[in-house]
Parts: structure tokens; sequence; C-alpha cells
């Protein structure tokens, strides 16, 4: 689990305890990393299937939680090549939660 949350940035605290804040490190300046480079194909996918669940599921999120939503599955989609749509329902699920 340890893994995960270094590879995708989840709190592991927050899956289990829903005590935010959602992401490991969450308040460091992200454009302070070498690794801030954004891919704009997996950005583009992220946002498509963020709207996608949110219009199957009927779910109506604030900027922020969406916002969040689009960081943590644009994250989870770097980290792992094959990324099903079940696992994203099921992360939208507990930010909308």
């Amino acid at each position: 689990m340890r893994a995960r949350e270094r590879r995708v940035g989840i709190n592991l605290n927050w899956l289990l305890s829903g005590v935010e804040p959602i992401f490991a490190g969450e308040g460091i300046d992200p454009l302070s990393s070498e690794e801030s480079a954004i891919d704009q194909e997996t950005l583009e996918k992220t946002i498509e299937l963020v709207q996608k669940i949110k219009l199957a599921k009927k779910i109506e999120l604030s900027p922020k939680k969406e916002a969040k939503a689009i960081t943590l599955l644009y994250r989870l989609f770097q980290s792992e090549q094959d990324v099903h749509e079940d696992t994203a329902f099921e992360f939208m699920d507990m930010i909308a939660g």
C-alpha cells in the first residue's frame, strides 16, 4: 500500500479514514518538481473519463473536488498504464462520497 501511495500520491490515511488531505505531500508546490511536465493526452483522457463518470452516476462535484478527482486519476494513469474504468468509478465514489 505504501508503494502505491508513493506512486500515485494518495494519502493512505485519507483512504482509510476519509480525513484530508487526500494527496500525500499536499501543500508542496507541484511546479517546483522536475516531474511536473504534463502529458496532454493523459490529461485529456482523464478529464473525459471524469466527465463520463459524472454523467453516468449523476454526480455533482464542486470545482475543488473535481480538480482533486482529475489530479488523482491523472496520477493513477501516469503510474499504471492499464487502468480499468471500474477503478476510476470507485475513486469517483470515494471523492464524491
